[in-house]
């Protein structure tokens, strides 16, 4: 990240899955870092399951003034559940270098979703990894990790350390486990659409 750059993410998932407290987390790991940054939530109908998103907007430069305002174009979105995927256009405003990270199998494929094969998509089956590992799915450390991977920013010690600052010991290395379990097997893909689909293959 260049000093002026201001790095915008926006998580989008559901009710239960993490998303505000996975960029809450994310700030903190880049404040580690000395950088300045903030996480702002915004619910939709406030029940498990409904809609949810939450901001986080990063910058090297301390001086800057950062608006407290939602994000009018993400630079990363990660979408949390794969059946936002036909919603996120009109949820989430985005540009042409905007990065996806999509908690979806590598062999899922996409329905209506043509507009993705215009952007850098990595995908990882986060659901599974947190039932592996919680036996719940809560997929927002599995992300994070990926999130780490793809943008190359924090390290994975910032994001343990922000963990441990905000959870202490508890359930610790567990988090741990997935956050490397993210970094470690998130994939970048191709989107191949046809006309009536895109289907997912795997290039790296």
């Amino acid at each position: 990240m260049k000093n002026n750059y201001v790095l915008r993410a926006v998580w989008l998932g559901r009710g239960g899955q993490g998303a505000v407290t996975a960029s809450n987390l994310l700030v903190s790991a880049f404040v580690l870092e000395g950088m300045k940054g903030f996480s702002m939530p915004e619910f939709g109908v406030e029940r498990r399951g409904a809609p949810v998103k939450a901001y986080s907007i990063i910058t090297k430069n301390k001086d800057k003034e950062l608006p407290r305002e939602p994000i009018r174009e993400a630079d990363v979105v990660v979408i949390m559940e794969k059946s936002l995927l036909e919603k996120f256009l009109g949820i989430v405003n985005v540009h042409s270098e905007t990065k996806f990270i999509v908690n979806a199998s590598e062999t899922t494929i996409f329905q209506s979703s043509s507009a993705l094969a215009k952007h850098e998509v990595w995908a990882i089956n986060a659901t599974q990894i947190a039932l592996d590992i919680f036996g719940r799915p809560l997929v927002n450390m599995v992300l994070l990790g990926s999130f780490s991977k793809v943008i190359g920013a924090p390290t994975l010690d910032s994001l343990y350390l922000a963990v441990k600052e905000e959870f202490g010991d508890k359930n610790f290395q567990t988090n741990v486990k997935a956050i490397k379990r993210g970094y470690d097997e998130v994939r970048k893909v191709m989107l191949v659409p046809t006309r009536e689909e895109a289907v997912i293959h795997e290039i790296a």
